[in-house]
């Protein structure tokens, strides 16, 4: 078994002749492959898994038993069979130290020997011997010099990167990044389709001390967020009472599961929609609504004409939760605000962030493609959601 990334992104998990994996929360999984066949054996003359490498790179290199070698890269369940290195009956290991060189370890005559293997020698080798090999895209730019950087406290790493895809063979990009805590970062991606001249540009960048770290939210999956009340770093209480939130950015396109019929309405609850409508003078939403305005729809009957719309207020003992877009990803800066004028006489605000994952989006007629990042390394406090 080896875990990718963390232990809870990715897995890879194998038997003597099969591969599993399961990547990004498991919203990606299957058995690798080779020439269609799922049992590895079959191709490399009836031999079983010795050993399985994975580099910084994000390589697989699969030794074995009798020395043939498998290659891949993680995200792409296809293998490739390379050139015969060593003899069937060599005693040999593989090992790939941190600037992802692989090398051999061979015991000859009770000597250990040591030599790097030609990894990428190896693999264009034997994929210009194939008729026709496939790349999933035309054209890969970077400007970064080095496979590793190293960055102290108060340093910053500015790096930008050009994919160009082949028309109509879909996209996915992703940025795979270890122990956030410890960086800053912000990401533009900027999406060009040329075929029918549509640009997508999406710009992530937020105060991680205001928000906090994005808490991360399988896009199928209802949320609603646990509210505790605190007094300094002191816990006093969970929150039971009504709550509102919204959207900092403005976003609209997340959702709520229940309507105010489903929930037993008496009249028709208050939605965002008519609080702004009556309060349009006010610029700010927390000056919008909040305890001295809030009117509960269970205490008195009124007009029942739209019941069928969402019901917008939240509690931790309801059935009412938010929901989130299949067709796309995103972050969301919500603040949250109680309502409920019985609860207290302060003014009970939070901030903290979503990040919804595991939508895999693909276009069919996309051309090209680019995106550039810009990594930033520093240590500052981050606020948990209390």
């Amino acid at each position: 078994m080896q875990f990718i990334e963390s232990a809870l992104p990715a897995v890879f998990i194998w038997s003597n002749t099969t591969v599993f994996y399961s990547l990004r929360n498991n919203s990606k999984n299957g058995k690798l492959q080779i020439n269609g066949d799922k049992n590895l054996s079959n191709a490399v003359e009836g031999s079983t898994i010795h050993q399985i490498i994975f580099d910084h790179k994000l390589h697989i290199v699969i030794k074995m038993v009798n020395n043939l070698i498998l290659f891949g890269t993680v995200g792409i369940n296809t293998l490739v069979r390379l050139h015969v290195w060593e003899r069937h009956d060599s005693n040999i290991i593989l090992y790939s130290n941190l600037l992802s060189q692989i090398f051999v370890i061979k015991l000859v005559n009770s000597v250990i020997q040591e030599y790097e293997y030609p990894l990428e020698t190896e693999i264009y080798s034997t994929l210009s011997m194939q008729s026709k090999p496939k790349c999933p895209f035309q054209q890969f730019k970077h400007n970064l010099e080095y496979p590793i950087y190293y960055l102290d406290m108060g340093e910053s790493l500015h790096f930008w990167a050009e994919i160009i895809y082949k028309q109509e063979s879909g996209l996915q990009i992703e940025i795979i990044d270890h122990n956030k805590n410890l960086l800053n970062w912000m990401t533009n991606y900027s999406y060009q389709i040329t075929a029918h001249f549509y640009t997508r540009t999406k710009l992530v960048f937020y105060n991680r001390k205001r928000f906090g770290c994005p808490i991360r939210v399988y896009y199928k999956t209802p949320f609603k967020p646990i509210l505790e009340l605190y007094l300094g770093e002191k816990f006093i209480s969970n929150v039971s009472a009504n709550y509102i939130l919204w959207e900092e950015e403005e976003r609209t396109d997340f959702y709520y599961n229940t309507t105010m019929l489903q929930v037993g309405c008496q009249q028709e609850a208050q939605t965002w929609e008519n609080m702004l409508a009556t309060h349009k003078t006010q610029r700010k939403r927390k000056d919008v609504w909040g305890p001295w305005n809030y009117r509960s729809c269970f205490e008195a009957h009124g007009s029942v004409k739209s019941m069928d719309r969402p019901y917008e207020i939240l509690n931790s003992t309801g059935s009412m939760y938010l929901t989130w877009p299949n067709d796309h990803t995103g972050v969301y800066l919500f603040t949250v605000k109680i309502v409920d004028p019985n609860f207290s006489f302060c003014e009970l605000t939070a901030e903290f962030a979503i990040e919804t994952y595991g939508v895999i989006i693909r276009y069919s007629v996309c051309k090209k493609v680019t995106f550039q990042t810009g990594q930033y390394a520093s240590v500052s406090a981050l606020n948990s959601m209390k």
